[in-house]
């Protein structure tokens, strides 16, 4: 009868080893659970205009100098970016890209539409962060929209598209 009993706790232990790192078991559901959490995190900190690893604000990870035509703003000049920064991983900003406009909610703001306001126009383009909007850029004389959607698998890798494709994986 002992042995009986042995046999059976023998098997529950290994049956639930199994369910836990079977799929759909405990341990890939917790995994699933925690990428969820570190993407809300990370969308939570855009949103704040900080920058998800270090904490600091986003605008602080490039300096942008006014560029003016008669006098009038007409964009901003990347002359300093952190490789790691936030404008770098979120648009791919790079040092000599001119910002031309700011892009979210389907709205266009043009740095040239600010009416001098250089204030307003840097604003604009920390609210497109963290709107996870774009940017409109001239660099090597061609415009580009920032970030560029990833060419293999469309996705443009924002954090709110990151955590839509865990959810949808959850559902699997």
């Amino acid at each position: 009868m002992r042995a009986m009993f042995g046999l059976v706790g023998l098997l529950v232990a290994i049956g639930v080893i199994v369910w836990f790192e079977g799929s759909g078991g405990g341990l890939s559901h917790t995994q699933a659970v925690l990428k969820a959490d570190q993407n809300a995190r990370e969308q939570v900190n855009q949103i704040a205009g900080n920058d998800p690893d270090t904490g600091q604000r986003a605008t602080e990870s490039a300096d942008l100098q006014p560029l003016t035509t008669n006098g009038k703003l007409s964009g901003f000049l990347v002359t300093k970016v952190r490789a790691d920064g936030a404008y770098a991983r979120y648009f791919g900003l790079q040092r000599n890209d001119t910002i031309i406009a700011a892009v979210y909610q389907a709205i266009r703001m043009d740095m040239k539409d600010m009416s001098g306001d250089q204030e307003m126009a840097k604003a604009q383009i920390s609210e497109a962060y963290q709107r996870q909007g774009q940017l409109v850029i001239v660099r090597n004389e061609k415009q580009l929209t920032l970030p560029q959607a990833d060419a293999s698998s469309g996705k443009s890798g924002s954090p709110l598209q990151n955590q839509l494709d865990v959810v949808q994986d959850l559902a699997k």
